[in-house]
Formats: structure tokens, C-alpha cells, sequence
């Protein structure tokens, strides 16, 4: 079985590749500050957000700190420099003690902190896709294909979705349209959760969608 893509979210902008997550039907891969971090699925146990302090600032500003007040009270340099730098380091220190959210990944030999500059909704709506995969519990989803688009998905086996996404239902519906459920076995697209007009997330499918990833729905389903 191919290690493709099946869902994809931004860990900060939208659209910058280099700090990026997305799980595939063996693994789930963090992208952070360009590095990236691969974990096959089997060995994740838990993805979740979780406040957390930052150790090497309150390491570093402790030290400083320490120092620079034991010269300023052994009289060793300028008196003004020492306290410039004890109230540079006491600052340090409290950066380091406010913290911020980690994406925390559980394995069984750790757990590996992704620190983010902030939260989207999208990217608490893919955690949860996570843990519904690695929990079993299989979230499927729905298109709804006009007559046309249907046609040229038969004729050609593939239809090229537009550039902006194509929205998805995670249940099935009564439609005028033909309605497909989307197979995940060899996966040649993305699932990203958007926002919809009525500011809900919503899933929406990107790339190129081939006949042999659909499988059709009919009324008595």
C-alpha cells in the first residue's frame, strides 16, 4: 500500500509547506521550521495540544541572572551593566515560564513537542481527524458529482479538482447529484477542514480525484 497523502493542515500561515503536518494511510508527519518528523501510525498513541513551558530560556536566564548578580554584588564590573543584564535575564525567565501550545505527539519511546505560535481551528479539527484514525474509528466522507462531472470522471477515470477545494459531506444525503463516498486505499488528494460560509469547519478535498478512489452511492444505501 502507497504512503500517500489523505489529510493535510498548516501548522501556522496557510500555505507555508515548511511547517505543515499530514497523515497517510502508514504514518503522520509533523513539518516544523522545515524539519520533518515521520511517525508510523502504529506507533502513535495520542495527539493532543497541551500548555507548556520553555526549558532553555529559564535554563539560560537563570544562569545569567545568577552570575550577573553575584558580580554585581562582588563589585567585579560596571554596576549598571550587571543589573542590565540581571533585568535581561529575570525577563528570560518569565518568557520561559509563560510558555506556550505544544502539538504533543505520544509515542512509545516519547513525547515530541511542536510549538506553535497558535491554534487554528483547522488544526483542531485535524487533530480530532487523527485521533479518530488511530483510534479505528473511520470518519467517511461524501461528494456530490453534477452529471457532467461524473461523465468526465467515467470517461477519463480522473477528474482535476478546482484549485480553491471541493466541498465534502462526512454523511450521507438525498441529492439531485450523484453522491460518491471517497476510498482511502490509494489516495491521490488531500482532505483539509475549511470554514464554510456559516463559519463551520467543513471538509474539502483537493487534487486530482480518480474513479478507482469512488465508490457510489445509491438511494437504498
Amino acid at each position: 500500500m502507497s504512503n500517500l497523502k489523505s489529510a493535510k493542515c498548516y501548522l501556522g500561515e496557510e500555505g507555508d509547506e515548511n511547517n505543515s503536518c499530514f497523515i497517510s494511510n502508514e504514518s503522520l508527519t509533523v513539518i516544523k521550521n522545515s524539519k520533518k518528523n515521520t511517525f508510523p501510525l502504529e506507533w502513535v498513541k495520542q495527539v493532543y495540544f497541551k500548555e507548556k513551558i520553555f526549558l532553555i530560556p529559564i535554563v539560560f536566564g537563570g544562569i545569567s541572572a545568577s552570575l550577573s548578580a553575584l558580580a554585581l554584588f562582588q563589585y567585579y564590573f560596571n554596576p549598571w551593566l550587571m543589573l542590565s543584564i540581571l533585568f535581561a535575564s529575570t525577563l528570560v525567565v518569565y518568557y520561559g515560564i509563560q510558555g506556550g501550545t505544544a502539538l504533543v505527539v505520544v509515542t512509545p519511546i516519547k513525547e515530541y513537542d511542536f510549538f506553535l505560535k497558535q491554534v487554528s481551528d483547522n488544526l483542531k479539527a485535524f487533530v480530532a481527524y487523527i485521533t479518530a484514525t488511530i483510534s479505528g474509528i473511520e470518519t467517511s466522507y461524501f461528494i456530490e458529482l453534477t452529471e457532467e462531472q461524473e461523465k468526465t470522471i467515467q470517461e477519463k477515470s480522473e477528474l482535476q479538482l478546482p484549485e480553491n477545494g471541493f466541498p465534502l459531506s462526512t454523511s450521507k444525503r438525498k441529492s439531485h447529484s450523484a453522491v460518491f463516498q471517497i476510498l482511502f486505499d490509494e489516495p491521490t488528494f488531500e482532505i483539509r477542514y475549511q470554514k464554510d460560509n456559516g463559519g463551520q469547519l467543513s471538509p474539502v478535498i483537493f487534487g486530482t480525484l480518480k474513479m478507482e478512489s469512488l465508490r457510489k452511492i445509491e438511494m437504498a444505501d
